[in-house]
Protein backbone atom coordinates (compact mmCIF):
# COMPACT_ATOMS: atom_id res chain seq x y z
CA UNK A 1 0.00 0.00 0.00
CA UNK A 2 3.02 2.34 -0.16
CA UNK A 3 3.70 2.35 3.40
CA UNK A 4 6.94 1.62 4.71
CA UNK A 5 7.65 -1.69 5.82
CA UNK A 6 10.87 -1.02 7.43
CA UNK A 7 14.37 1.33 7.32
CA UNK A 8 17.53 0.70 8.67
CA UNK A 9 20.33 3.42 9.31
CA UNK A 10 24.07 2.57 9.71
CA UNK A 11 27.09 5.17 11.03
CA UNK A 12 30.44 4.17 11.23
CA UNK A 13 32.57 6.99 13.04
CA UNK A 14 36.39 7.59 11.87
CA UNK A 15 39.05 10.06 12.62
CA UNK A 16 38.67 13.40 10.56
CA UNK A 17 40.31 14.05 7.43
CA UNK A 18 39.45 17.59 7.15
CA UNK A 19 37.73 18.46 3.95
CA UNK A 20 38.97 15.25 2.30
CA UNK A 21 35.96 12.87 1.36
CA UNK A 22 35.80 9.17 0.67
CA UNK A 23 33.16 6.61 -0.98
CA UNK A 24 31.38 4.25 1.48
CA UNK A 25 32.69 1.32 -0.48
CA UNK A 26 36.53 2.52 -0.74
CA UNK A 27 39.69 1.39 1.13
CA UNK A 28 39.42 4.14 3.94
CA UNK A 29 42.73 3.76 5.70
CA UNK A 30 41.43 5.39 9.03
CA UNK A 31 40.68 3.26 11.96
CA UNK A 32 37.52 2.88 12.82
CA UNK A 33 36.45 4.66 16.37
CA UNK A 34 33.01 3.41 16.58
CA UNK A 35 29.76 2.63 14.91
CA UNK A 36 25.89 2.14 15.52
CA UNK A 37 22.91 0.98 14.16
CA UNK A 38 19.51 1.57 13.91
CA UNK A 39 16.53 -0.91 13.02
CA UNK A 40 12.62 -0.04 12.36
CA UNK A 41 9.48 -1.83 11.73
CA UNK A 42 5.99 -1.10 10.69
CA UNK A 43 2.97 -2.97 9.90
CA UNK A 44 0.71 -2.23 7.02
CA UNK A 45 -0.85 1.04 8.52
CA UNK A 46 2.50 2.34 9.08
CA UNK A 47 2.71 2.09 12.77
CA UNK A 48 6.28 1.23 14.57
CA UNK A 49 6.16 -2.61 16.09
CA UNK A 50 9.81 -3.26 16.25
CA UNK A 51 12.69 -0.62 17.29
CA UNK A 52 16.48 -2.13 17.73
CA UNK A 53 19.70 -0.27 18.35
CA UNK A 54 23.34 -1.12 18.53
CA UNK A 55 26.39 0.54 19.26
CA UNK A 56 29.63 -0.40 18.52
CA UNK A 57 27.83 -3.96 17.70
CA UNK A 58 26.43 -4.59 20.64
CA UNK A 59 22.65 -4.37 21.74
CA UNK A 60 21.42 -1.24 23.27
CA UNK A 61 17.82 -1.59 23.21
CA UNK A 62 14.36 -3.00 21.61
CA UNK A 63 11.12 -2.39 21.92
CA UNK A 64 7.72 -4.00 20.32
CA UNK A 65 4.89 -2.48 19.91
CA UNK A 66 1.12 -3.64 19.71
CA UNK A 67 -1.07 -1.92 16.78
CA UNK A 68 -2.47 0.79 19.16
CA UNK A 69 1.90 2.08 19.58
CA UNK A 70 1.60 0.47 22.97
CA UNK A 71 4.56 -1.17 24.42
CA UNK A 72 4.65 -4.74 24.86
CA UNK A 73 8.37 -5.43 25.03
CA UNK A 74 11.36 -3.55 25.82
CA UNK A 75 14.98 -3.85 26.93
CA UNK A 76 17.02 -0.98 28.34
CA UNK A 77 19.98 -0.58 30.26
CA UNK A 78 20.38 -4.12 30.22
CA UNK A 79 16.63 -4.71 31.91
CA UNK A 80 14.25 -6.25 30.36
CA UNK A 81 10.48 -5.54 30.54
CA UNK A 82 6.95 -7.77 29.59
CA UNK A 83 4.26 -5.96 29.08
CA UNK A 84 4.88 -2.96 31.46
CA UNK A 85 6.59 -5.51 34.09
CA UNK A 86 10.24 -5.84 34.58
CA UNK A 87 11.05 -9.00 34.13
CA UNK A 88 14.72 -10.14 33.41
CA UNK A 89 18.03 -7.94 34.46
CA UNK A 90 21.81 -9.49 33.57
CA UNK A 91 24.53 -6.94 34.64
CA UNK A 92 27.69 -8.72 34.93
CA UNK A 93 27.99 -11.64 37.16
CA UNK A 94 24.33 -11.43 38.05
CA UNK A 95 20.97 -12.69 36.54
CA UNK A 96 17.78 -12.21 37.81
CA UNK A 97 14.42 -13.07 36.74
CA UNK A 98 11.35 -11.51 38.46
CA UNK A 99 7.40 -12.68 38.53
CA UNK A 100 4.65 -10.23 37.47
CA UNK A 101 4.19 -9.29 41.10
CA UNK A 102 7.85 -7.66 41.33
CA UNK A 103 9.31 -11.04 43.42
CA UNK A 104 12.36 -13.07 42.40
CA UNK A 105 11.55 -15.92 40.25
CA UNK A 106 15.40 -16.95 39.95
CA UNK A 107 19.15 -15.23 41.18
CA UNK A 108 22.03 -16.61 39.42
CA UNK A 109 25.40 -15.23 41.12
CA UNK A 110 28.93 -16.02 40.57
CA UNK A 111 32.65 -14.78 41.02
CA UNK A 112 36.23 -15.90 41.25
CA UNK A 113 35.46 -19.02 43.68
CA UNK A 114 31.35 -19.57 44.04
CA UNK A 115 28.51 -19.50 42.07
CA UNK A 116 25.12 -19.97 43.46
CA UNK A 117 21.89 -20.24 41.32
CA UNK A 118 18.03 -20.28 43.49
CA UNK A 119 14.47 -20.71 41.81
CA UNK A 120 11.70 -19.94 44.07
CA UNK A 121 7.60 -20.91 43.15
CA UNK A 122 5.71 -17.89 42.58
CA UNK A 123 4.32 -18.35 46.13
CA UNK A 124 7.71 -16.86 46.86
CA UNK A 125 8.54 -20.88 48.55
CA UNK A 126 12.46 -21.96 47.26
CA UNK A 127 12.23 -24.58 44.47
CA UNK A 128 16.01 -25.35 43.75
CA UNK A 129 19.18 -24.27 44.59
CA UNK A 130 22.90 -25.01 43.26
CA UNK A 131 26.00 -23.93 45.21
CA UNK A 132 29.44 -24.17 43.53
CA UNK A 133 32.92 -24.11 44.68
CA UNK A 134 35.34 -23.45 41.65
CA UNK A 135 38.19 -23.64 43.96
CA UNK A 136 37.75 -27.27 45.25
CA UNK A 137 35.33 -28.37 42.88
CA UNK A 138 32.90 -29.44 45.58
CA UNK A 139 28.86 -28.47 45.19
CA UNK A 140 25.92 -29.16 45.87
CA UNK A 141 22.06 -29.14 45.16
CA UNK A 142 18.68 -29.30 46.81
CA UNK A 143 15.41 -29.21 44.98
CA UNK A 144 11.80 -28.92 46.74
CA UNK A 145 8.26 -30.17 45.91
CA UNK A 146 4.72 -28.62 47.79
CA UNK A 147 7.12 -27.38 50.57
CA UNK A 148 9.33 -30.81 50.86
CA UNK A 149 13.00 -30.85 50.02
CA UNK A 150 13.00 -33.83 48.01
CA UNK A 151 16.85 -34.01 46.86
CA UNK A 152 19.68 -33.01 48.73
CA UNK A 153 22.84 -33.92 46.85
CA UNK A 154 26.54 -33.36 47.04
CA UNK A 155 28.78 -33.13 43.97
CA UNK A 156 32.64 -33.40 43.87
CA UNK A 157 34.49 -32.68 40.49
CA UNK A 158 31.32 -32.67 38.84
CA UNK A 159 29.89 -35.68 39.71
CA UNK A 160 27.33 -37.14 42.08
CA UNK A 161 28.26 -38.35 45.75
CA UNK A 162 26.59 -41.22 46.36
CA UNK A 163 24.46 -40.83 49.51
CA UNK A 164 25.13 -44.25 51.44
CA UNK A 165 22.60 -43.76 53.45
CA UNK A 166 19.87 -42.89 51.36
CA UNK A 167 21.12 -44.51 47.92
CA UNK A 168 17.29 -44.42 46.79
CA UNK A 169 17.30 -40.57 46.65
CA UNK A 170 20.50 -40.69 44.82
CA UNK A 171 19.42 -42.85 42.40
CA UNK A 172 16.13 -41.13 41.49
CA UNK A 173 17.81 -37.56 41.10
CA UNK A 174 20.72 -39.47 38.69
CA UNK A 175 17.88 -41.43 36.73
CA UNK A 176 16.23 -37.20 35.93
CA UNK A 177 19.72 -35.56 35.87
CA UNK A 178 21.16 -38.16 33.28
CA UNK A 179 18.23 -37.38 30.78
CA UNK A 180 18.46 -33.44 31.62
CA UNK A 181 20.42 -31.85 28.95
CA UNK A 182 20.38 -32.56 25.50
CA UNK A 183 19.52 -30.35 22.28
CA UNK A 184 16.40 -29.13 20.39
CA UNK A 185 16.71 -29.52 16.94
CA UNK A 186 13.85 -27.37 15.70
CA UNK A 187 15.36 -24.16 17.11
CA UNK A 188 18.25 -22.04 16.00
CA UNK A 189 18.80 -18.22 15.85
CA UNK A 190 18.00 -18.42 12.51
CA UNK A 191 14.67 -19.32 12.64
CA UNK A 192 11.76 -17.07 13.96
CA UNK A 193 9.27 -19.12 15.21
CA UNK A 194 7.02 -16.93 17.88
CA UNK A 195 7.64 -20.26 20.75
CA UNK A 196 7.40 -18.68 24.63
CA UNK A 197 9.67 -17.60 26.96
CA UNK A 198 9.69 -18.52 30.58
CA UNK A 199 11.55 -17.34 33.74
CA UNK A 200 11.54 -20.74 35.70
CA UNK A 201 9.74 -24.50 35.12
CA UNK A 202 7.06 -23.47 37.15
CA UNK A 203 7.29 -19.75 36.09
CA UNK A 204 5.49 -17.28 34.05
CA UNK A 205 5.95 -15.73 30.59
CA UNK A 206 8.29 -13.23 30.04
CA UNK A 207 8.92 -12.62 26.20
CA UNK A 208 9.55 -14.85 22.90
CA UNK A 209 12.36 -16.90 21.93
CA UNK A 210 13.64 -14.24 19.44
CA UNK A 211 13.50 -11.60 22.20
CA UNK A 212 16.44 -13.28 23.99
CA UNK A 213 18.58 -14.63 21.29
CA UNK A 214 22.05 -12.82 22.07
CA UNK A 215 21.43 -15.34 25.13
CA UNK A 216 22.02 -18.27 23.71
CA UNK A 217 23.32 -19.76 20.70
CA UNK A 218 23.13 -22.51 18.37
CA UNK A 219 25.44 -25.48 17.12
CA UNK A 220 25.85 -28.33 14.62
CA UNK A 221 25.07 -31.11 16.42
CA UNK A 222 25.16 -33.28 12.82
CA UNK A 223 26.09 -32.63 9.07
CA UNK A 224 24.87 -29.50 8.34
CA UNK A 225 22.05 -29.55 11.58
CA UNK A 226 21.67 -26.52 13.89
CA UNK A 227 19.90 -26.75 17.34
CA UNK A 228 19.67 -25.27 20.70
CA UNK A 229 21.11 -26.88 23.43
CA UNK A 230 19.41 -27.14 26.85
CA UNK A 231 20.35 -28.29 29.92
CA UNK A 232 17.59 -29.62 32.18
CA UNK A 233 14.00 -30.58 31.65
CA UNK A 234 11.61 -30.02 34.51
CA UNK A 235 7.59 -29.67 34.63
CA UNK A 236 7.67 -29.74 30.68
CA UNK A 237 9.84 -26.70 29.93
CA UNK A 238 13.84 -26.98 28.85
CA UNK A 239 16.11 -24.33 30.02
CA UNK A 240 17.60 -22.51 26.74
CA UNK A 241 19.86 -20.02 28.87
CA UNK A 242 19.89 -18.05 32.28
CA UNK A 243 16.74 -17.83 33.66
CA UNK A 244 14.93 -18.84 30.12
CA UNK A 245 12.89 -21.67 29.84
CA UNK A 246 10.63 -23.08 26.78
CA UNK A 247 7.57 -25.82 26.90
CA UNK A 248 8.87 -29.09 25.81
CA UNK A 249 6.29 -29.35 22.60
CA UNK A 250 9.33 -29.45 20.66
CA UNK A 251 11.66 -31.52 18.87
CA UNK A 252 13.86 -32.44 21.29
CA UNK A 253 16.35 -35.17 22.53
CA UNK A 254 18.60 -35.56 25.21
CA UNK A 255 21.96 -36.54 24.98
CA UNK A 256 21.49 -39.94 26.13
CA UNK A 257 19.24 -40.60 23.22
CA UNK A 258 21.75 -38.87 20.44
CA UNK A 259 25.28 -39.80 21.95
CA UNK A 260 26.04 -42.53 19.89
CA UNK A 261 29.69 -42.10 18.59
CA UNK A 262 32.76 -39.94 19.32
CA UNK A 263 35.98 -39.34 20.59
CA UNK A 264 37.26 -39.07 24.09
CA UNK A 265 39.56 -36.19 25.08
CA UNK A 266 41.47 -35.45 28.27
CA UNK A 267 40.89 -36.58 30.84
CA UNK A 268 39.54 -39.67 29.10
CA UNK A 269 37.31 -42.85 30.03
CA UNK A 270 37.87 -46.32 30.94
CA UNK A 271 36.35 -49.23 29.89
CA UNK A 272 35.00 -51.99 32.11
CA UNK A 273 33.59 -55.52 32.12
CA UNK A 274 30.58 -54.04 33.90
CA UNK A 275 28.68 -51.38 34.46
CA UNK A 276 30.12 -50.41 37.79
CA UNK A 277 33.00 -48.56 38.80
CA UNK A 278 34.61 -50.98 40.63
CA UNK A 279 34.35 -53.91 37.93
CA UNK A 280 37.31 -55.05 35.96
CA UNK A 281 39.44 -52.36 33.70
CA UNK A 282 39.90 -52.90 30.05
CA UNK A 283 41.72 -50.01 29.21
CA UNK A 284 41.95 -46.08 29.98
CA UNK A 285 41.74 -44.23 26.85
CA UNK A 286 41.41 -40.83 25.19
CA UNK A 287 42.08 -39.00 21.98
CA UNK A 288 41.20 -39.00 18.66
CA UNK A 289 43.13 -42.38 17.95
CA UNK A 290 39.96 -44.24 20.14
CA UNK A 291 36.53 -44.11 18.34
CA UNK A 292 33.91 -44.89 20.34
CA UNK A 293 30.45 -46.71 19.39
CA UNK A 294 27.73 -47.25 21.51
CA UNK A 295 26.20 -50.86 20.56
CA UNK A 296 24.13 -51.19 23.81
CA UNK A 297 21.98 -50.59 26.61
CA UNK A 298 22.75 -47.69 29.41
CA UNK A 299 22.68 -49.01 32.64
CA UNK A 300 23.97 -47.19 36.16
CA UNK A 301 25.39 -44.28 33.75
CA UNK A 302 27.40 -46.98 31.62
CA UNK A 303 26.69 -47.61 28.39
CA UNK A 304 27.44 -51.04 26.21
CA UNK A 305 30.69 -49.63 23.51
CA UNK A 306 32.84 -50.99 21.13
CA UNK A 307 35.97 -48.78 21.02
CA UNK A 308 38.15 -49.41 18.11
CA UNK A 309 41.66 -48.40 17.79
CA UNK A 310 43.16 -46.57 14.71
CA UNK A 311 47.21 -46.01 14.38
CA UNK A 312 46.71 -44.17 11.20
CA UNK A 313 43.89 -41.32 10.99
CA UNK A 314 40.45 -42.70 9.32
CA UNK A 315 40.29 -39.87 7.28
CA UNK A 316 43.38 -40.30 5.61
CA UNK A 317 42.61 -43.91 5.12
CA UNK A 318 43.38 -45.50 8.41
CA UNK A 319 41.70 -48.65 9.31
CA UNK A 320 40.80 -50.15 12.77
CA UNK A 321 43.50 -52.42 14.22
CA UNK A 322 42.40 -53.12 17.46
CA UNK A 323 39.02 -53.54 19.09
CA UNK A 324 37.87 -53.99 22.54
CA UNK A 325 33.56 -54.02 23.98
CA UNK A 326 32.92 -53.34 27.60
CA UNK A 327 31.55 -50.41 29.60
CA UNK A 328 31.97 -46.71 29.95
CA UNK A 329 30.14 -43.75 30.70
CA UNK A 330 29.82 -41.58 27.45
CA UNK A 331 27.69 -39.43 29.31
CA UNK A 332 28.66 -37.41 32.83
CA UNK A 333 25.70 -37.24 35.67
CA UNK A 334 24.07 -34.34 34.32
CA UNK A 335 23.37 -35.90 30.70
CA UNK A 336 26.67 -34.21 29.52
CA UNK A 337 28.53 -35.97 26.70
CA UNK A 338 31.85 -37.24 27.54
CA UNK A 339 32.69 -37.82 23.69
CA UNK A 340 32.19 -35.69 20.42
CA UNK A 341 32.72 -35.89 16.89
CA UNK A 342 33.55 -33.81 14.19
CA UNK A 343 29.65 -32.79 12.53
CA UNK A 344 30.91 -32.10 9.32
CA UNK A 345 32.99 -35.62 9.77
CA UNK A 346 36.70 -35.26 8.36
Amino acid sequence: NGNLKESNSYVRIFPSLGDVTFSRRSNDPREQLGSSKEINKYNEDGILIFLETYKDSQLIARSKFDSTGKTTFKIEDGITYYLGNKVFDRNNNTTKSYFKNGKLASLTQSNDSLSKETRWFISGEKEYEKVSNRINNTGNIKMWQNKKLVYDINLSNGSVIVNEENKIETNNFLNYSRESSGVIRSLSPEKSEEIEIFNSPYGEKIGEYNDYLNYFSSFQYGYEEYGIAYSDHINGRLKIGPSLWINDDVSFSSSLESTSYGNAWPPGLVLRSKPDKYSKKIIAFQGGSYHVSVIGESINGYSKVRVDFYEEDPCEGGSVTKSWEGWAKVLGDFGNPNIDYPARGC
